[in-house]
């Protein structure tokens, strides 16, 4: 357009006054603050080896599945299964041998396909640690 007049403003800033919008903070982040945090394990895994436990096969199969885990220090295993609305299925027992594989198993031929939520709780007596498995029912 003509007649129009633009003017360009330069504004001068010193590089180490600001960075990314923040004022006083620098490229080499040489004044950045430091946070520190412990972090606490959610699960500690002094009752089943590796905190490994798991359903197979999944999806079931054949109207059964296993629950598997490798017992270091459990004295007993409940098995507490949810439908994923909350609805309470079935609950199952076993009293674990220490040192070796484990096995509970669960029989689906009663239950609607879906996606389940198993709640296993593993005991010593004294220390109780709680796992979360999603087994799969597909007929």
């Amino acid at each position: 357009m003509p007649g129009l007049l633009r003017t360009a403003v330069s504004y001068s800033v010193r590089s180490d006054s600001v960075y990314w919008g923040y004022r006083g903070k620098d490229a080499q982040h040489s004044n950045a603050h430091r946070a520190s945090q412990t972090a606490t394990p959610v699960v500690s895994t002094t009752l089943i080896r590796d905190g490994l436990i798991y359903n197979y096969p999944n999806p079931v199969e054949n109207g059964m599945t296993k629950f598997r885990y490798f017992a270091t220090g459990a004295h007993s295993v409940t098995i507490d299964i949810y439908q994923l609305n909350g609805r309470h299925v079935e609950t199952l027992t076993k009293m674990s041998a220490n040192r070796q594989w484990n096995e509970i198993r669960w029989n689906v031929n009663d239950h609607d396909s879906g996606v389940y939520i198993a709640k296993i709780k593993v005991s010593d007596g004294s220390w109780t640690e709680t796992y979360f498995v999603k087994p799969a029912i597909l007929k």
